[in-house]
């Protein structure tokens, strides 16, 4: 049996008494119909009446509205925003952005251990100090086995303290490190456009986010087998010079 526009709950006491159409959404059908008013016929007329409730419900249903509208218009101006950004952002801005990154990384590889140069300890403020420097050497920029964890007085104070940082790659580590990142020199310079560069940062903070949930103190040869790992996933570099075999 068939429904009829009929009045209920807040619109009782209202319709014409037309026989309600269906309609079909998700293959489930339902009487076109609210209050049991037809959306065709009798709802509109009841909502835009002086009858108190029907006033009610029209406030209630322009207030969603406007939310709705402002949500929407919101959402569409930070899209905008995001591209009027992209489309100022230089590659410079992107490089230091991704620099910011993989620092972070290295900050968290080699968390706990001491600074790379001076060999005290670092305590709870310290950089990511890089043998070859961003100005002298931009290509190891952003190579993890050019850059260790650094006191902030030898990195910033000491102009990275570059020999005796050079001399300790032996002693923390070994002789075959310490040659395989003077190799290093030989990688032909980086060009990366800005949408790689966008794309190494996404990868970076993966990485990062992957770091802080293991929140833990590595071992020196985890220190060289997770800088191997993270060359390989960000793909900034040949192979050959990604990974340190010993």
């Amino acid at each position: 049996m068939s429904k009829v526009c009929k009045g209920t709950e807040k619109a009782k006491g209202y319709g014409c008494g037309n026989e309600l159409q269906y309609s079909e959404r998700n293959g489930l059908k339902s009487y076109k119909a609210k209050y049991g008013l037809g959306l065709d016929c009798c709802y509109t007329n009841w909502l835009i009446s002086d009858n108190p409730k029907a006033k009610e419900t029209f406030d209630s249903l322009l207030i969603k509205a406007k939310k709705k509208y402002d949500k929407n218009k919101k959402e569409l101006w930070n899209k905008e925003k995001l591209e009027i950004k992209k489309s100022i952002e230089t590659k410079s801005d992107l490089e230091k952005k991704l620099q910011k990154e993989i620092n972070l990384i290295v900050r968290l590889i080699d968390k706990g251990h001491k600074c790379i140069s001076s060999g005290r300890d670092l305590g709870k403020s310290y950089d990511a100090g890089h043998l070859y420097t961003t100005g002298g050497n931009p290509t190891l920029r952003f190579h993890l086995h050019n850059i260790y964890a650094q006191s902030v007085h030898d990195n910033q104070h000491k102009s990275g303290n570059e020999l005796e940082y050079f001399l300790r790659l032996e002693t923390v580590f070994n002789k075959e490190l310490q040659d395989f990142v003077l190799s290093l020199k030989q990688i032909d310079s980086l060009h990366l456009m800005k949408d790689e560069l966008r794309n190494k940062i996404d990868l970076s903070r993966g990485i990062i986010k992957w770091l802080k949930l293991q929140d833990k103190e590595y071992s020196t040869l985890d220190r060289l087998e997770l800088r191997n790992r993270f060359n390989l996933e960000l793909g900034i570099y040949p192979i050959e010079y990604c990974e340190f075999k010993n």
